[in-house]
């Protein structure tokens, strides 16, 4: 061999290794791919944004009431959660570098004196996997492969939070309005009781009468007091999604109340073959087809060495070149070549099945959706007007003395509830609202999909690499 091939060989290496990072892990496409499908801009405390001017704008957002943009910018500064997402997608940047990079070539030196002779022969070698330098840009797609399929989970996870951080917002904001209308409807039947109870020491109503009343006024007690355990709870919930504690975490008031849903539904299509799951799942069954050529050739060979040498033999220096490999004998390597044909069938089954679901969980989305709308609307339009007519007629009769109490106070709890009740459907309105603009961005709305298994990635690569 030429003492040339040295040289060779290693500018052979260099040109198959080299691979380049996106500056910032790539944070900066994460940034635009969210931001395009949820109108949210990210930044990241410490890199893109100084921890200190991130602060100064938290303790802003928080002096005023808080809405629901509000509460989502916080959270995007302060939840850990989310900074947990942008430093995965930094240590899956550092694995694609690994990833792609060819392994380090080994050396090798031997001193060997010769018995009763004055000359000492050298021997040094270097050496490298030889499948790395054959299959190096087979190697660098795979690994380019994996950082895309991590940089669209990365997305979606934040997709994902962000809507979770809607939802969280739309439960604080329906607890607090039923938990104030309970208290004023607790306050008005004691005070209803109280003026039973002169009724009653005046000789103008029977036992039974007074009882019922404090009957009703203890019944809407107790629902204020869980009513308070479920704006606590729901308060709570929304200060762990936005990253909040402290002071900050009860000193804030929320903006406002749940709005009326639109009289007409327009919907922004889902786009499920955009979801950025099924884009995770392309990208890995991309990757683990891109190394099946190389398990089928190390299940066969092993890991073959290419190795240059050169040695000084009585003072006269000599080079060669060798190869090393595996002798299939015992072990053709079977099993292994069959393990990654069966997980890349895997998950190929299992991007239709993600494909399928969300499908389907599109198509229902859309049905309640539509149907949570038209009965937020029907209890503006016609429940409630109903209750009150109800109650004001059975006050009327009441005093006429047409009806007794019982017919009175179940008025009083059929206007409650009528209340009570349409809160609750704005709530399941606004939720599915953001669980169907979850949806749309490319998140997983209700049920997860799966997007890597233990074991892609690994059944096509071979041990210690």
């Amino acid at each position: 061999m030429s003492r040339y091939c040295l040289p060779a060989l290693m500018l052979l290496v260099f040109n198959a290794g080299c691979v380049s990072v996106p500056e910032g892990a790539g944070f900066e496409s994460l940034r635009k791919n969210v931001s395009e499908r949820t109108v949210t801009s990210l930044d990241w405390p410490g890199v893109t944004i100084a921890e200190t001017e991130a602060e100064d704008r938290i303790q802003t957002l928080l002096r005023a009431p808080l809405t629901e943009a509000a509460a989502i910018e916080i959270a995007i500064l302060n939840s850990p959660a989310i900074q947990a997402v942008y430093f995965e997608l930094e240590a899956a940047a550092g694995e694609y570098t690994d990833r792609a990079a060819l392994p380090n070539p080994f050396v090798s030196a031997m001193v060997l004196n010769v018995e009763d002779a004055p000359v000492t022969n050298l021997s040094y070698g270097l050496g490298i996997d030889l499948l790395d330098i054959l299959f190096a840009s087979r190697r660098i797609s795979a690994a380019g492969l994996r950082f895309e399929a991590e940089q669209a989970e990365a997305a979606a996870a934040l997709v994902d939070y962000i809507s979770d951080v809607r939802v969280a917002y739309y439960n604080a904001v329906a607890a607090t309005q039923i938990s104030n209308l309970m208290a004023s409807a607790s306050e008005a039947a004691h005070a209803s009781a109280d003026v039973a109870q002169a009724l009653f020491d005046a000789g103008n109503i029977a036992q039974i009468n007074l009882d019922r009343e404090k009957l009703l006024a203890a019944e809407i007690e107790f629902d204020a007091m869980r009513a308070r355990t479920e704006l606590n709870a729901a308060r709570l919930h929304l200060n762990a999604m936005t990253g909040l504690v402290g002071s900050d975490a009860s000193n804030w008031v929320l903006a406002g109340r749940l709005q009326n849903p639109p009289r007409q539904l327009v919907l922004e299509p889902v786009k499920v073959d955009e979801n950025l799951y099924l884009i995770a799942n392309d990208a890995r069954i991309d990757e683990a087809g891109a190394l099946i050529g190389l398990v089928s050739a190390s299940s066969l060979i092993g890991e073959p060495e290419l190795e240059v040498e050169l040695e000084r033999d009585h003072g006269e220096w000599e080079n060669g070149v060798g190869v090393a490999f595996e002798l299939p004998v015992f072990n053709w390597g079977e099993g292994r070549r069959r393990a990654a044909r069966a997980q890349l069938a895997a998950m190929i089954q299992q991007r239709l099945a993600n494909h399928a679901q969300l499908e389907s969980e599109a198509q229902s989305l859309t049905s309640e959706f539509d149907t949570a709308r038209q009965i937020a609307l029907l209890y503006r339009a016609e429940v409630l007007p109903l209750a009150g007519r109800v109650l004001q007629g059975a006050q009327l009769d009441y005093n006429a003395m047409q009806i007794g109490t019982m017919a009175l106070l179940d008025a009083k709890r059929e206007q409650l509830a009528a209340g009570r009740n349409y809160v609750r459907a704005l709530q399941h309105y606004w939720v599915l609202k953001a669980r169907y603009d979850q949806l749309a961005a490319g998140g997983a709305a209700r049920s997860g999909v799966e997007t890597r298994s233990d074991q892609s990635g690994r059944s096509v690569e071979r041990e210690g690499h």
